[in-house]
């Protein structure tokens, strides 16, 4: 890579001041470390493993109970799709599940939920034989569901899953159902009919063993009520570190909590990405010396890697005649010297910063579930939302590079940062505000909801 950019001889001669000046940078710490022992590639091959293993985590749930119970909608419901969705498990009132069936998480095939044939039926009489044919050994954590009572069988499969120390959930489905029940009764009562419910898969179980905070009750329809939200996370808390990030990434159900736990763990990423990026090609191109940088951005301008250099050119001209005032009476001559080798490097990494910070926001947009520019569902937003939104968009005009441009530049102008660091930096703050966006978002569908409930409820 750095041949192809023809730099290779001018970055050597910066080698050195590139480990010292990362060294002063408490996130490389760990980077660090690794490379006094493994060297620079084989750290930079490390972390980045790190940073994408995530793509790479296996989890396989297995989801079983009797015919009739809501498997496949769960398995749906728990995949964010509607059973009417491209790549749903089919759901009919006819039981179609007699051998296990696959389905994956939309855009993660790492992450499977298999449809299992529930425990007691003629082909698997007994748990011995249910658990030898469905591969039981080959499951991260079962999910046993039920829409009434959990039988004699699936109490002892628990058991099974217990000693083998994998973990299990025990869910009671269709509460939309008995909830619309109750409500045709003259004198419902929906908090007394869900205390009912809770209490009697308790009675059911605990004789073996199962607490009360390890039953969920649950409606694959209205994922926003009663305990799926809750399902989702305490499956999360059960899952080792590397599988949790793995199925946080990859949820498309958004509650508040989900939204927040997605933050922290892009957060966490991107602490180590902080961590890593000075040993990375980028960290190289942007330790190098003047000459050396225009060598790379002319590459850049007659590449596909950036198609708007020229732009990236005409900024650094604009922004250095508009700042040229720029001074620090306060600066030693040593401090300065350094400065002057610091000033190129923005220069050199700026087009690279656009290109990360741009596919960044990108991405975070589809994490937190925030709408694509003009798309449909960004017209359906409230115009209040729309004008926050509207920051998270790349417009395709010379005011968003120079708006970035100036963001990276100030900092680096000054001395004080490389232009990765204050992209990443900036990318926190775009995180805060992304996920403060999506919050208000969630309370206002919230309102909008219990406001209908009281309108068809005549209040």
């Amino acid at each position: 890579m750095l041949q192809i950019f023809g730099v290779e001889k001018e970055l050597k001669q910066i080698k050195l001041l590139n480990f010292a000046m990362a060294s002063k940078q408490s996130k490389g710490k760990e980077c660090a470390s690794i490379q006094e022992t493994k060297g620079v590639i084989a750290t930079k091959a490390e972390m980045a493993k790190k940073l994408d293993n995530w793509k790479d985590t296996k989890i396989k749930f297995g989801v079983t109970g009797n015919s009739g119970v809501g498997k496949s909608s769960f398995i749906n419901a728990f995949r964010g799709l509607d059973d009417e969705d491209k790549g749903a498990a089919e759901t009919d009132v006819v039981e179609k599940t007699c051998e296990p069936a696959c389905y994956s998480y939309p855009d993660n095939p790492n992450i499977t939920l298999v449809d299992l044939p529930g425990v007691g039926t003629p082909k698997y009489p007994n748990v011995e034989t249910y658990c030898k044919e469905v591969h039981f050994e080959t499951y991260d954590t079962f999910l046993i569901l039920t829409a009434t009572r959990f039988t004699q069988l699936e109490l002892e499969l628990i058991q099974k899953i217990k000693s083998s120390g994998k973990h299990y959930f025990l869910v009671r489905t269709k509460l939309d159902i008995d909830e619309w029940n109750e409500n045709r009764k003259k004198n419902a009562n929906i908090p007394n009919m869900e205390k009912k419910i809770r209490d009697y898969c308790y009675e059911n179980a605990k004789d073996f063993g199962i607490r009360e905070k390890e039953i969920f009750i649950i409606s694959n329809f209205e994922r926003d009520k009663w305990d799926f939200i809750d399902l989702v996370k305490a499956i999360l808390d059960m899952l080792p570190t590397h599988q949790k990030e793995a199925l946080t990434l990859s949820l498309k159900i958004l509650s508040k909590d989900i939204v927040k736990r997605k933050v922290q763990t892009l957060k966490r990423r991107l602490d180590m990405y902080s961590a890593i990026s000075y040993l990375a090609i980028p960290g190289d191109i942007a330790m190098a010396p003047v000459n050396a940088i225009f060598k790379i951005l002319h590459v850049m301008k007659t590449s596909k890697f950036w198609k708007r250099s020229d732009e990236i050119l005409d900024l650094q001209q604009e922004f250095s005649e508009e700042n040229s005032t720029i001074s620090h009476p306060d600066d030693s001559q040593e401090e300065t010297d350094q400065l002057e080798i610091m000033q190129p490097v923005g220069l050199a990494s700026i087009p690279i910063a656009l290109a990360i910070f741009g596919g960044k926001i990108r991405f975070y947009r589809s994490q937190l579930g925030l709408p694509e520019k003009d798309s449909e569902e960004f017209f359906n937003m409230k115009p209040k939302f729309q004008t926050r939104m509207k920051q998270f968009y790349q417009s395709e005009d010379k005011s968003y590079l120079k708006r970035c441009f100036t963001i990276f530049m100030k900092p680096i102008k000054a001395g004080s940062k490389m232009a990765l660091s204050v992209v990443i930096d900036s990318l926190h703050r775009v995180l805060d505000e992304m996920q403060q966006l999506s919050l208000d978002i969630l309370d206002d569908a919230a309102v909008q909801v219990e406001e209908k409930d009281e309108s068809d409820c005549g209040v």
